[in-house]
Parts: structure tokens; C-alpha cells; sequence
């Protein structure tokens, strides 16, 4: 899936309107961090005193004779000891609060950002997802999502706490000597060119762990949903080989983000070694000639401890900031598709319609170049049944996915009661049209569920009299929870004759004024075509119905039947009158019939 280039900086001002919402409790998170590394500033000068007074002199950097002074009085040093206390304790406070802040803030604007994502996905026309694969789509909304978490949660934590703490203990050795922070000064652009280096290339390297991930998404998308495919085709070796594959890829992938990030350590510390042992060696001097307590020397070992293991959080932080602006950008490249097919500004929700169909010289191209359908026109009156026949290719399906607008006319104009469909809202247009399609894709809820769906608020009553009018009452109640039994993954738990039933129930309950049935009775057995058939034709009484016939037989009482071929209108009207005239519908009825006949035989 490609990205457009988008500049760290557009990046992180569009996602900063995501986080715009949340901005008070994320500030009030950071200054609560703040403050947490401060009191950890006040713990060590509290327990350097503590120290110097339980200590016989109080040395002076710098080459002053040290100086001798009288134990302290043990109460003095339990009462430092006590204050110490207190500020560890008020500081847990302080980490709580910024860690649930951050995390509540960052949680917020990560769900924000994959709702709206989601929703445009929602919203993208059928076009967009026929030439994306699904299993890419489906890594934007997870493995992504979990990228931005990390960074907008746990990075935020660690991007104000690491600064912050090289800036005290800097400032705190600064203190109590300038030249031990001048020596762990020089340390500083030595790791900043490192962390910027590995910085750039761990950008790189999420790119490709991302794009192997959603490569890896995709086959198992594919394999798992068609897995009754793999196994009929005792395809299992081959399917293993292929994921196996693309684990490797997706194994070197991760591989080389690891060696920037292992590179990466390694060298921060030889270079904070080299510093360290500078400052251990003249501390460790001074200490020899008096100079500096060995008290103030644990505590300066310490900062430096604490700024060399925050500018190693630094090169984390770099690699994370910038592997999450690579999701931000995955992110904002979905939020950024538009729909081919979108309500005009103008547009207004269509009145209750009788049915009147009329195509008028219409054509569709999907490539802008070879043409699907070619200057069609015909018009179905209201309740009448409409059948399109013809070989596969001719347009068919094209034809009836420009009804409910799933496409639109390249040229030409489709109108119900006189309106053109552009000229109306899609949810209003398609509330009032029932499809039926010939693989009945249900979802892994209740009988109850996938029969209400397109249908919010049907009472158990409603639901259950569109069972009844589909033929689907009786399997259902014989079903081990009724209404209630959960149908399984895409129905896998129901018959394909059942399936179709409750796809049947489904269009009754919504009640529409046209419908779409494409042949839902090709791949049935017998007892299974002759219910749902009888099903179907309570639905089409009285609605204006467009039928994609694959069985010939199965049209004959039609009012009209369209023949396409290649895209054009190549015959048009009853069984009995196109059989007559031995054009294309004729030779096709007669295969059929031929075919049929052989197998009878046979």
C-alpha cells in the first residue's frame, strides 16, 4: 500500500489535532513527571546532607583543607532520614498520577485516531477495496495502532522524564563541581551524532517491518477465510511454504531493526564508559587528597549514572518517535482516500419510492478506457420483475452495483420515480433496496442478529414473521437455542440453504421497494433451491425486482428478460419471445437444456 510523503512536520501537526482533545490531562501528566524529578533533585541533596552529617569533616572541592567538625547529633540525621521519607513517598504520587495521566490521554488519542480511520474506511467506495488487499487494511487498523500506542503513551513518559533528568544531574554536578560536568559534557555530541544516525535508519527499517507485516496479514486473511479452498485442493504444503516465506522476510525485517538498536547501545556505552572512568578517575583523586567525601562521590556516581541511562533512553526514544510517525503516516494515508462515490452537497434524502427503474444510456468504465456497459437503456415499472441473462462478462452484476450506487455512471443517468440517483443521499437511496446476493456472507452473531442487521431496532416479533416469510421459522426453531444459536464465522455453522433463508429474512424485514437477487439458487441442492426459491418469490410480490439469472429455468415466469452481451443490450423480452426469435438467449437456454438433459441421462 503506498504512502504519500508527508514531512515529520505536517506529521506531527495533524496528529497533534488528535491529541488537542486530551492536551490539559497530558500537560497535567508531564508536569506531574516534573515534578516526580525534581523531588528526586531535593532526595539527594537531603541525603547528601545526611551524610555530611554523620561524617567527621566536610571536605571542599577544589583543594581546601578539609575541615573538622563534631559527629552530628543522631536525632539531626533521623529527621533527614524521615524527610527523605516523605519526598519518596509524596514522588510515588507524582509517578502514579503521571503514568496514569499520559496513559489515559494517549489511550484516548490513539482510539480516536482508529475510530476515525475506521470510519473512513467504512465510508471509501466498493472500488477502493477491490484493489487493496484486506490483509493490509486489517494491519493499518492493529499492528499500527499499536506502534502509535507505544508512542504516544509510553514514549511520551519516557521523552519528558529522560531530558529532564540529563538537565538535574547535569545541573546538580554542575553544583557541586564544574569540572566533572565539563568532563561528562564532552560525552554529549558523540552520542547525539550516534542517536541521530541510528535514528534515521530505524525510520527505514519500521517502514519495512511494517509493509512484511501487513504482507503476512494478508495471507492469513486469505488462507484462513478460504481455507475449505486450500484443503480441497490439498494446497496446505504449499500455503505452509508461502507463510513460511514471508516469516522470513518479516523475521529480516525485525532483524535489521534489532541490529540498529543493539549497534546503538554498545556504543552509547564505550562512550559513556570513556566519560565515566574520567570523572572516577579525578573524583577518586581528589577523594585521596581529601578533597571530596566518599559520601558526595556516591551520590555524583549516581547522576552520572542516571544521565548516561537517560541519554541511552534518548536513542529509544528517537528510534520509537520516529517508527510512530511512520504509523501516523500509514494512518493519515487511509484518512486521506476519498470516496469515488460521494453525496453531492446538495443532496437530499429520496421520499419513499414506488419502483420505477430507468436507465438512460448508461455507460460505466471501472479503468476509464474499455467500457463495461455500453449506452444501456430500459426501464422496470413498479413491482415488475426484471431478469439480466447473458454470458460471463457481459455486465451483469456492473449493472445492477450502479443501483444502490456502489459505482456510478460514467455517462448516462440512472433515475428512480424521475430522480436522478446522484441527486440523493446513499444511505437514504439504499434503505429502501433489498440485495440478495448468491454467497450470503453472515456475521458471527445470533440467528437474531444477522436476520435484524440492516434493521436496528426490529422487535423479536418482526424479526421472527420475516423467518417465517423466507421458509426459515421452522430450521431455526429446530436450531439448539433458536434465535438465539450462534451462527459461526461467514454462517460456517448453517447449510447454504439456510444461509441464503436468513439472507431472505433479512431483505423481508427491511422491507424494500427494490430489489436485487443474484441467482441465489445456483449452487443449492434441490431441496434446498426449491425452498429458498419459493422464498423468493413471496419477496419479489409487489417490489420492483432485478434478477442476475445463471439458471435459465429459473426465470421463466419473469415479466422481462434482458439479454447483455459485452456490455450492450443485445435482446430484451419474455422467455416465450426470445426463444422464439433464436437470437442469444436462445442458444444459451438451449445449452442449458442440452446439458441438463445429458445429465438426467446420464
Amino acid at each position: 500500500m503506498d504512502t504519500p510523503s508527508q514531512s515529520n512536520r505536517e506529521l506531527r501537526l495533524r496528529l497533534w489535532q488528535f491529541v488537542k482533545p486530551y492536551r490539559k490531562r497530558y500537560a497535567l501528566g508531564i508536569l506531574c513527571g516534573v515534578l516526580s524529578s525534581l523531588l528526586m533533585l531535593a532526595y539527594t541533596e537531603l541525603l547528601n546532607r545526611a551524610l555530611d552529617a554523620a561524617s567527621p569533616t566536610r571536605p571542599q572541592l577544589g583543594g581546601a583543607t578539609p575541615t573538622v567538625v563534631p559527629t552530628a547529633h543522631p536525632r539531626f540525621a533521623w529527621e533527614l532520614l524521615i524527610a527523605i521519607l516523605a519526598i519518596m513517598a509524596v514522588r510515588g504520587v507524582f509517578v502514579w498520577a503521571q503514568s496514569t495521566l499520559v496513559a489515559w490521554s494517549g489511550l484516548r488519542t490513539v482510539t480516536d485516531l482508529r475510530n476515525a480511520v475506521y470510519e473512513r474506511v467504512q465510508r471509501l467506495s466498493l472500488s477502493y477495496f477491490e484493489s487493496r488487499p484486506t490483509g493490509q487494511l486489517i494491519s493499518r487498523m492493529t499492528a499500527d495502532m499499536g506502534v502509535l500506542q507505544q508512542g504516544l503513551v509510553t514514549n511520551v513518559s519516557r521523552a519528558v522524564d529522560a531530558p529532564l533528568q540529563i538537565v538535574l544531574g547535569i545541573s546538580y554536578i554542575t553544583w557541586k563541581s564544574p569540572l566533572l560536568a565539563l568532563l561528562l559534557l564532552l560525552c554529549i555530541p558523540m552520542i547525539n551524532s550516534l542517536i541521530r544516525k541510528a535514528g534515521l535508519r530505524m525510520k527505514r527499517a519500521t517502514g519495512q517491518i511494517n509493509a512484511a507485516n501487513a504482507d503476512l496479514a494478508q495471507v492469513l486473511e486469505e488462507t484462513i477465510s478460504g481455507v475449505r479452498v486450500v484443503k480441497s485442493f490439498a494446497m496446505e504444503d504449499e500455503e505452509i511454504a508461502r507463510f513460511e516465506k514471508l516469516s522470513k522476510h518479516v523475521f529480516g525485517s525485525v532483524m535489521r531493526s534489532v541490529r540498529v538498536t543493539s549497534t546503538l547501545q554498545p556504543m552509547v556505552e564505550v562512550v559513556s564508559a570513556v566519560g565515566f572512568l574520567l570523572i572516577l578517575g579525578v573524583s577518586l583523586t581528589w577523594i585521596a587528597n581529601g578533597t571530596m567525601s566518599m559520601g558526595l562521590l556516591l551520590l555524583l556516581v549516581m547522576w552520572i549514572d542516571r544521565v548516561r541511562t537517560s541519554w541511552q533512553r534518548i536513542g529509544d526514544i528517537v528510534m520509537t518517535y520516529n517508527a510512530t510517525l511512520t504509523s501516523a503516516s500509514h494512518a493519515f494515508t487511509l484518512l486521506d482516500e476519498v470516496p469515488e462515490v460521494q453525496d453531492r452537497p446538495d443532496a437530499v434524502a429520496i421520499p419513499p419510492i414506488h419502483g420505477n427503474l430507468e436507465f438512460d444510456h448508461v455507460t460505466f468504465c471501472y479503468d476509464d478506457e474499455t467500457p463495461v456497459l455500453r449506452d444501456i437503456s430500459f426501464q422496470v415499472r413498479p413491482g415488475e420483475c426484471v431478469a439480466l441473462v447473458g454470458l460471463s462478462g457481459a455486465g451483469k452484476t456492473t449493472l445492477v452495483n450502479l443501483v444502490p450506487r456502489f459505482y456510478d455512471p460514467t455517462r448516462g443517468a440512472i433515475r428512480a420515480d424521475g430522480l436522478d440517483l446522484r441527486e440523493v443521499t446513499m444511505k437514504s437511496l439504499r434503505q429502501q433496496i433489498g440485495i440478495v446476493p448468491q454467497e450470503t456472507l453472515l456475521f458471527s452473531g445470533s440467528v437474531y442478529d444477522n436476520i435484524a442487521y440492516g434493521s436496528p431496532g426490529a422487535s423479536r416479533e418482526e424479526v421472527e414473521r420475516a423467518a417465517r416469510v423466507a421458509y426459515a421459522h421452522d430450521f431455526i426453531t429446530a436450531l439448539p437455542e433458536g434465535y438465539d444459536t450462534l451462527v459461526g464465522e461467514r454462517g460456517a455453522k448453517l447449510s447454504g440453504g439456510q444461509r441464503q433463508r436468513l439472507a431472505i429474512a433479512r431483505a423481508v424485514l427491511r422491507n424494500p421497494r427494490i430489489l436485487i437477487l443474484d441467482e441465489a439458487t445456483s449452487s443449492l441442492d434441490t431441496e434446498s433451491e426449491q425452498l429458498v426459491q419459493q422464498a423468493m418469490e413471496v419477496l419479489m410480490r409487489g417490489r420492483t425486482t432485478l434478477v442476475i439469472a445463471h439458471r435459465l429455468s429459473t426465470i421463466r415466469g419473469a415479466d422481462r428478460i434482458l439479454v447483455l452481451e459485452k456490455g450492450r443490450l443485445a435482446e430484451e423480452g419474455s422467455h416465450d419471445q426470445l426463444i422464439a426469435t433464436a437470437g442469444l438467449y436462445s442458444r444459451l437456454h438451449q445449452i442449458q437444456f442440452d446439458v441438463g438433459k445429458t445429465a438426467v441421462s446420464g
